[in-house]
């Protein structure tokens, strides 16, 4: 069934015209899936499990999971390609697949306990994809509408979708949501993006900063994504009230941030000087917790 909030108020916030800007500190990790051509490394939990997707020598993506330093593959049997990109701290992975032979793309939520999957669509979608999952099961994703000619934002809470559109017209991307059900995601095309934080009222955020894209966001409000730092190539960064840290791979021309944990880890991409995709891990400084 299909549910759409009626907001009394839509309320658009810019941040104004500067947002300081630092360098992040701290320890990036690379993430790679063994044998992989590419992999994107897409979330993290509180317990520091990592999900994302690779892609193999026939350039097929597969969701994957990495625990406990073992890389474990996240895919129906009857999916020929498959992508994870959220987990929550109750061992639940969200993501989307396509059947062997189909073109429609399902959205699912993983058990890791259990093995089973649980798919699900948008109504009159034909590509629904899930993108995270907090600790109470609600999920948040973005479909097509029906007569695919955009994507729409939507949340999924005890089988009921809300529709999530800030904007009349565009694409919207909902990436990222929070234990108290803020959600983060932005309207495209891009350049630029316009990234938002959505729960009664939606918010712009990072209004100054060219095309950043939100992708998660933790129960501290912190947000990470992607962004264009006034140069060709994307950098990662972590928004943390009013400070925006940009986040950059050692010697990568282009670093993409994703997901962020309550530790502040920051999961993301970034490609190398060979144009190879590699995943990686982000690790504030130890002092960053007490600031």
């Amino acid at each position: 069934m299909r549910k759409t909030r009626a907001l009394l108020v839509a309320v658009l916030l810019s941040l104004g015209p500067f947002v300081p800007l630092a360098m992040a500190q701290g320890t990036y990790t690379q993430v790679d899936f063994p044998g992989a051509l590419a992999t994107y490394a897409f979330d993290i939990d509180s317990a520091g499990d990592v999900v994302g997707y690779y892609q193999d020598a026939s350039q097929n993506s597969h969701g994957f999971l990495l625990s406990g330093g073992t890389f474990s593959t996240i895919e129906e049997p009857n999916s020929d390609t498959s992508y994870a990109f959220g987990i929550n701290d109750n061992g639940q992975i969200v993501g989307a697949h396509r059947i062997v032979g189909g073109s429609i793309f399902y959205g699912f939520v993983y058990d890791v306990a259990t093995g089973a999957f649980t798919d699900f669509s948008y109504p009159e979608s034909h590509f629904t994809l899930a993108t995270a999952i907090n600790n109470a099961g609600v999920v948040v994703g973005y479909a097509s509408v029906p007569n695919g000619s955009r994507f729409i934002g939507f949340e999924l809470n005890g089988g009921t979708f809300l529709t999530i559109q800030p904007h009349a017209i565009g694409s919207v991307s909902v990436n990222g949501i929070n234990d108290s059900g803020d959600v983060v995601g932005y309207v495209f095309p891009h350049p630029p993006a316009s990234s938002f934080v959505f729960n009664i009222t939606y918010h712009r955020i990072l209004g100054s900063v060219e095309g950043a894209q939100a992708y998660g966001i933790n129960n501290a409000n912190a947000i990470s994504g992607t962004y264009f730092p006034g140069r060709i190539a994307e950098a990662g960064f972590v928004y943390d009230h009013g400070s925006l840290q940009e986040l950059q791979f050692p010697a990568a021309t282009t670093t993409l941030g994703f997901g962020i944990n309550d530790l502040g880890q920051v999961t993301g991409a970034f490609f190398d000087q060979s144009n190879a995709v590699h995943g990686f891990l982000w690790t504030p400084p130890a002092d960053a917790a007490e600031k």
